[in-house]
Order: C-alpha cells, then sequence, then structure tokens
C-alpha cells in the first residue's frame, strides 16, 4: 500500500477544489513525458547496431586521424534526430531513413575534421578527376605537364594548385604504439620555455647590473630607478631632483654608459 504524505493530499485537494480537470491533466502529462522517454531510450538501444555497421563501412574511407569513438558518439545523436523527426505516416522504413540522417551526421562530423579547406577539396577532387581521364586515355600515369594541358592552367597556377591540394594528416602527440614507448609529446620542444643555460645567464647578468647599480651616484642610481622602474617621465623626475629635463637625460646617459662599460669588461674578460 502507498501512502500519501500530508502537503501530497493538501496540493490535491487544493488543486482538483479550484478546477478539478488539473489533477488529471498533469498526471495525463506526466505519464505522456514518461512514455516518450521510455520510446527514445528503447529506439536507441534497438537501432545502436545500425550505428556501429554504418561506422564500420565507412572505416576503410575514413582518414588516419578520425577518430572512430567520435564518429560512432556522431552517429549515436544522428539516431536520435532520426527518432525524433521521423513521421510513419510518409510511408518509408525508419531504418532507411535513419541511416540517412547517421550517415550525414557522421560526415559532419568529419567535416569539423578536415583542415584542408573548402576550396582546395575541390580542386583536389578536379585534379583526381583529370588523372583518372588522363590514365585512361594514355593507359599510364599522366605527367604533370599533361595534366597541367589538360586542366588549362599556367604553369604557376598548376604548383600553387599541387601545393595548396597536398593530402593534409594529423599525428597525435599523446598517442604510443607500445606502454614503454615515449609519446611525440615528451619529444617536441616547447617554443615557451627559456632554456637552462639561458635562464642562468639571465640570472647572472641581473647580478652584474644589480652590482654596478649600487656603485653609480646617488641621483644616477635615482634617475634610473623613477626612469626604468617607476616609467616616470624625464620632467618629472627633474622636478622631483629640482634639476632640469635635459640634466636628467644627462644624468640617465651617464648611468647607461657606465653600465655598458661595465657589462663589456665583464662579458670579454
Amino acid at each position: 500500500m502507498k501512502f500519501q504524505s500530508s502537503t501530497e493530499i493538501q496540493v490535491k485537494e487544493t488543486t482538483e477544489k479550484e478546477d478539478p480537470n488539473v489533477a488529471v491533466k498533469v498526471r495525463s502529462c506526466a505519464k505522456s513525458n514518461s512514455t516518450a522517454e521510455q520510446y527514445m531510450s528503447d529506439m536507441v538501444h534497438k537501432h545502436l547496431s545500425l550505428v556501429k555497421v554504418i561506422v564500420a563501412k565507412m572505416r576503410p574511407n575514413l582518414p588516419s586521424h578520425a577518430d572512430c569513438e567520435e564518429l560512432h558518439s556522431a552517429g549515436v545523436v544522428g539516431l536520435v534526430s532520426a527518432i525524433e523527426r521521423f513521421d510513419p505516416s510518409r510511408g518509408f522504413c525508419f531504418e532507411t531513413y535513419a541511416s540517412i540522417r547517421v550517415r550525414g551526421a557522421i560526415l559532419d562530423e568529419l567535416r569539423k575534421l578536415d583542415i584542408m579547406p573548402r576550396s582546395a577539396r575541390s580542386n583536389y577532387r578536379k585534379l583526381n578527376k583529370t588523372v583518372e581521364i588522363l590514365e585512361q586515355k594514355h593507359g599510364r600515369a599522366p605527367s604533370d605537364e599533361e595534366i597541367r594541358e589538360e586542366m588549362g592552367l599556367t604553369p604557376q597556377k598548376y604548383r600553387k594548385m599541387r601545393a595548396n591540394t597536398q593530402p593534409c594528416s594529423m599525428v597525435f602527440l599523446d598517442k604510443t604504439r607500445d606502454a614503454d614507448e615515449l609519446n611525440l609529446h615528451d619529444l617536441v620542444a616547447d617554443d615557451r620555455l627559456i632554456p637552462c643555460h639561458e635562464m642562468l645567464e639571465q640570472e647572472e647578468l641581473t647580478v652584474i647590473i644589480n652590482e654596478k647599480i649600487e656603485k653609480l651616484p646617488s641621483r644616477q642610481k635615482m634617475v634610473l630607478a623613477f626612469y626604468y622602474y617607476e616609467g616616470m617621465r624625464l620632467a618629472e623626475i627633474g622636478n622631483i631632483l629640482g634639476v632640469s629635463e635635459a640634466r636628467v637625460s644627462q644624468l640617465r646617459s651617464q648611468a647607461l654608459k657606465s653600465l655598458r662599460l661595465y657589462l663589456n669588461r665583464k662579458i670579454n674578460y
């Protein structure tokens, strides 16, 4: 026996008191939603094998960088869309309709993975078609000159088309063949990282510069600090030190000249 809580009874009584048909409508809607969800779940599980079959048939023609698991997921999305959009009254077989939707969803996913522009892909197909025609015509592999003349292209345009239609493939840096094999991600250098020897040189150079700055006259040190660390203008520094802007510029030049001479002696020693 199922017992109802006082809250459920109160809500039910209030609803039926205001409109006796509301509670019936709510229960009917909930039952309808539950039935629709169950129907969707049953249909997806029933036709999952259809997605696997389509992916298996397309696999020989897939590019090397295509992930079959991702394509299978895209096919399942196409299957769900087919279930939602299928209209039995039109007289079509569901499997036929679903196959078209699943295949279309997989092709859409492949287009997202295709790194070759659409124009280059179109030229690639034209180039292959021309090669096939010339092979049948001459009974051998055609030369570049024969292909160019058949397509009516100048040498410059033909070279550009060849360069833009070179086959592209993707390599996964984290993928390894064996468990103990290093992946490419560990072998490719990161240009953003500073090599250790350069870091040590920078640290040593910073120490040398700091040592020389400490030995500079007080006004030259103040000018360098205000100008390079505080970002102040020469006129502002002059107001603080009580000197002209030209004098501040002179002090800065003297300090930089002393640092350059000191660094040259240290480095060339």
